[in-house]
């Protein structure tokens, strides 16, 4: 895997501005869970420009499992493949179980919380302490046996339905009094067990996109270049209104 930063670096920042992209490389992300999308999450996360990420994950999977961390090129972890893509990423490796008072050091010191933990305790208790916190709160759930990748909703708590999964977290939630500021990205569990890989990509990306998305500002983006005479035109025009 090659270093790229100078090619889709250049691109990013011509899509997202100056600004915005500064703001992506000085927010500190935090991944928290073992959901399998999540090594895809942070796959992105560096791609997108992200240079302050820490993965707090209570299981380190190191083998050729790709249920779990989608980087498995030379037996090399998670955290050694993301500094191939960006090397001057700052990338924190926590590899301990749930604790609260590791949960609360780890979220005070970031500012966009992505949480794919697999029981709904530590989950809504990881929510808790990340909205207690004033942090940006994003959850992925689900998606094992799933098919078809349409399928994956991304909604606020307060709006979800129609998913046993999802409704089950939200009743989690409210019994916490939490009832917003949470946006989930869910997919009901098909039939069989395990999950497809193309399914978990879906969901890290859209888990990474949503806290993008979150600390950018949208500004209308000149993608093409102008045409000399549409430039010289342009200029004739503004002389004339002088």
């Amino acid at each position: 895997m090659q270093n790229n930063t100078d090619t889709w670096d250049i691109r990013t920042k011509l899509l997202v501005g100056e600004d915005n992209y500064k703001t992506i490389q000085t927010t500190n992300f935090l991944i928290i869970g073992n959901h399998p999308s999540l090594s895809y999450t942070s796959e992105y996360l560096i791609r997108a420009g992200v240079t302050n990420l820490t993965l707090y994950y209570p299981e380190m999977n190191n083998d050729i499992s790709l249920s779990l961390h989608a980087f498995t090129v030379d037996q090399k972890n998670e955290q050694e493949q993301l500094l191939l893509i960006n090397p001057e990423a700052k990338i924190t490796l926590i590899n301990k179980p749930y604790d609260s008072m590791l949960m609360k050091t780890y979220i005070s010191s970031n500012d966009i919380i992505l949480i794919g933990i697999e029981d709904h305790k530590f989950a809504v208790e990881a929510c808790k302490i990340g909205l207690e916190f004033q942090k940006k709160v994003f959850c992925v759930l689900g998606g094992y046996g799933l098919f078809d990748s349409t399928q994956v909703q991304i909604k606020n708590i307060e709006r979800v339905k129609k998913s046993k999964l999802a409704t089950e977290f939200k009743s989690a939630l409210y019994k916490e009094n939490i009832r917003r500021k949470v946006r989930c990205i869910y997919g009901e569990d098909g039939q069989g067990e395990g999950g497809l890989p193309y399914i978990f990509s879906v969901m890290g990306i859209y888990l990474a996109s949503q806290g993008i998305d979150s600390i950018i500002t949208r500004r209308p983006i000149q993608l093409r270049a102008e045409k000399p005479e549409q430039k010289e035109n342009e200029t004739k025009r503004k002389e004339q209104e002088k």
